[in-house]
C-alpha cells in the first residue's frame, strides 16, 4: 500500500496503466482505489472515446482514399478528389453526429457498469455551501429548518442581466477579432502584390521547394494561425475564464455545484462560439458573396477600406477554365485557403495543449532533479572527507 504521491506508484501507473491503448475495468479500479472516482472516470471516458474514435477515423481514411482514386466522368475543371469529396462530405458529417450520439449512449452504460463494480450505485453527491455565499436566513418547509438562501427572482431580476450583458460584449469582441483575422488572411492570400510571391527558399536547389514557402504562405496561414492562437485561444480565453469566475461570484450561488455548473456553461459557450466563428464567417459572409455576386461586384467589395476579393487576378491565372465553372473553382480555392489556416490553428493548439506542457514538465523535472550548489561550509566538509578517504582515515 502506497500513498497517492509515492513516486514508484505514480511511475507504475503512468507506464503500466495510463499508457495503454485500452484500459480494462481492473486498471480503472486501481486508479480509483488510489486517486478516487473522478480521475478514474476521466480515464475511462478518454479510453472509451479513443476506442470508438478509431473506427470513425478508419472510415474517414477510407473515404479519403476513395475520393482520391475514383475517377469522374463529368466535365469538371477541378480535380477528381474535389468533386468526390463534395459528394461524400455530407455522409462524413452525419457520421460525426452518429459518433457523438454513440459515445454518449455507450458511456452512460459504461458509467453505470463502473458504478456497480465499485459499489457506489446508491451514493449521491454531497452539496457544500460556498464560503463566499451571501443570502437571507429563511425557514425551509421541505427540510423543516432555517437555511441561508438567495431568492432566485432577485438573481434573475438584478444580477443575471449584467452577466448577460458582459457575455454579449465579450462575444461581440470575439466576433470583431475573428473577422479582422479573416480579413488579414483573405487579403494576404488573394492580393496580387508581387511581394507576396517572393520565394523564401530561393537559395535551395530544388524547384519544388521554391513553392513550398513563400511570403504569401508565411504572412497568410502562418501569421494568421499564430495571431489566432495568441489573441483568441490564449488571451481571450484567459480573459473569458476570469470573467466567468467573477460573474459566478457576482451571481452569488449557494453551493459549489451550482457555481461550477454556471462556470462550465459560460466556458462552453465561449469555446463553442470560438470554435465555429471562422466557419460562420465563411458560411454567412464569404461563400454567399462568392456564390451569388458577379466578378464585378466582388471586385468592388470593401470592408473598412480593405479589398477582400480579387476575382480578375484569379481569372488571369486560369485562362483555360470555362467561364461557367470559373466561379465554382474560385469558391473552392477561397474555402480551401481559409480551412488550411484553421488546420494550422488546430495543430498549433494541439502542440500548446499537449506537447508544450509535457516538454515544460520534463525540463522542470530535470532542473529540480539536479543537486543545488553546495555552500562554503559543505564544500569544506567535503574536502575534509576526501582527504580522509585518500589517507584511509576513519573520521567517525
Amino acid at each position: 500500500c502506497f500513498c497517492r504521491k509515492h513516486p514508484e506508484l505514480i511511475h507504475w501507473i503512468r507506464t503500466g496503466i495510463a499508457s495503454k491503448w485500452r484500459m480494462s475495468h481492473q486498471d480503472l479500479t486501481i486508479i480509483r482505489n488510489h486517486f478516487g472516482e473522478e480521475l478514474a472516470l476521466f480515464f475511462g471516458l478518454a479510453n472509451h472515446n479513443f476506442t470508438l474514435l478509431f473506427n470513425f477515423a478508419m472510415l474517414g481514411a477510407l473515404l479519403w482514399i476513395i475520393c482520391l482514386l475514383v475517377p469522374i466522368s463529368e466535365d469538371f475543371a477541378g480535380s477528381a478528389y474535389q468533386l468526390n469529396w463534395l459528394r461524400v462530405a455530407p455522409f462524413f458529417a452525419v457520421s460525426m453526429v452518429v459518433f457523438n450520439a454513440l459515445l454518449l449512449c455507450q458511456w452512460r452504460h459504461e458509467n453505470q457498469r463502473l458504478a456497480h463494480i465499485w459499489g457506489v450505485t446508491d451514493l449521491s453527491a454531497t452539496e457544500f455551501v460556498r464560503r463566499e455565499f451571501k443570502g437571507e436566513r429563511l425557514f425551509s418547509f421541505v427540510k423543516q429548518r432555517q437555511e441561508w438562501v438567495f431568492p432566485e427572482w432577485k438573481r434573475w431580476l438584478f444580477v443575471k442581466p449584467l452577466a448577460f450583458l458582459v457575455v454579449a460584449l465579450q462575444t461581440m469582441l470575439l466576433m470583431v477579432l475573428t473577422f479582422a483575422l479573416y480579413m488579414q488572411l483573405q487579403d494576404t492570400l488573394e492580393n496580387p502584390n508581387p511581394f507576396y510571391d517572393m520565394d523564401l527558399l530561393s537559395w535551395f536547389p530544388s524547384e519544388a521547394a521554391h513553392r513550398f514557402l513563400t511570403m504569401r504562405l508565411l504572412l497568410g496561414p502562418g501569421l494568421n494561425a499564430i495571431l489566432y492562437v495568441v489573441i483568441i485561444m490564449v488571451l481571450m480565453q484567459m480573459f473569458f475564464a476570469l470573467a466567468a469566475k467573477e460573474l459566478g461570484e457576482w451571481e452569488n450561488y449557494r453551493t459549489e455545484r451550482e457555481y461550477m455548473e454556471q462556470y462550465v456553461l459560460k466556458m462552453f459557450f465561449f469555446i463553442f462560439v470560438d470554435g465555429f466563428m471562422m466557419f460562420w464567417v465563411l458560411g454567412l459572409f464569404h461563400i454567399p458573396l462568392a456564390m451569388y455576386l458577379s466578378f464585378d461586384d466582388l471586385d468592388n467589395i470593401r470592408v473598412v477600406g480593405i479589398k477582400l476579393f480579387y476575382p480578375f487576378s484569379f481569372q488571369e491565372k486560369h485562362p483555360n477554365i470555362p467561364h461557367n465553372q470559373l466561379l465554382l473553382q474560385y469558391i473552392d480555392q477561397l474555402t480551401s485557403m481559409c480551412i488550411s489556416a484553421l488546420v494550422v490553428v488546430q495543430l498549433l493548439s494541439l502542440v500548446m495543449e499537449n506537447f508544450l506542457p509535457y516538454l515544460l514538465n520534463y525540463v522542470i523535472g530535470k532542473l529540480k532533479s539536479q543537486p543545488a550548489p553546495a555552500g562554503a561550509r559543505a564544500r569544506y566538509l567535503h574536502s575534509i572527507c576526501d582527504e580522509a578517504a585518500q589517507a584511509e582515515l576513519d573520521l567517525f
